[in-house]
């Protein structure tokens, strides 16, 4: 079987005559970022003596260019299409900033886990294993909560309140940063 730390989440996308609902296609990435976080929880385990060098290089490649275009299909496509779309009730709004700030956070932790996860990968030895560890944990707990609420709460939403031309602008938007992803991480 193939390591889905080798393949592009959500290449699907790049067919753009193809019928795909970029709302799925947010699904499968939220599912490839939760293998990502146990990929990086199993680094946490092997410290210091069992290390993958190849993995710890996959995983910082995804932390450097797969964190930043899923925030931005959120941010910047999903996110204010649900806010056009939502109803009083569904506190929209209060939601979607809370989100995109735990959004910041979570790229603000993941860079700080870019070093350590780099060294390791060349080889280089880590000075505490255990707070290395403890903070590659941390990351992996908090974002990993935080990809599944959002699988579980805000996706069923936008199933239900986004029409089918949001889906398509949504699509349009997804593809447009993977086919520029350099302005998404500069």
């Amino acid at each position: 079987m193939k390591n889905p730390l080798d393949t592009e989440p959500i290449s699907d996308l790049r067919n753009r005559s193809g019928n795909v609902n970029p709302l799925n296609a947010i699904r499968k990435n939220h599912r490839f970022h939760i293998y990502v976080c146990d990929a990086i929880e199993e680094v946490a385990n092997d410290l210091p003596d069992r290390i993958d060098p190849d993995r710890c290089m996959r995983i910082a490649d995804t932390l450097t260019r797969e964190l930043p275009m899923h925030h931005a299909d959120e941010e910047q496509g999903l996110f204010p299409l649900l806010k056009k779309r939502s109803l009083p009730d569904d506190r929209m709004p209060n939601i979607l900033q809370e989100l995109a700030r735990q959004h910041a956070i979570d790229s603000d932790q993941a860079a700080e886990l870019l070093d350590p996860m780099s060294r390791i990968a060349t080889g280089k030895t880590v000075k505490n294993p255990d707070m290395l560890g403890y903070m590659f944990r941390s990351f992996v707990e908090t974002y990993r909560r935080h990809l599944i609420w959002e699988i579980e709460f805000l996706l069923p939403l936008a199933h239900k309140r986004l029409y089918s031309e949001d889906l398509v602008d949504l699509k349009i938007q997804m593809m447009n940063h993977r086919e520029k992803p350099a302005k998404l991480m500069g």
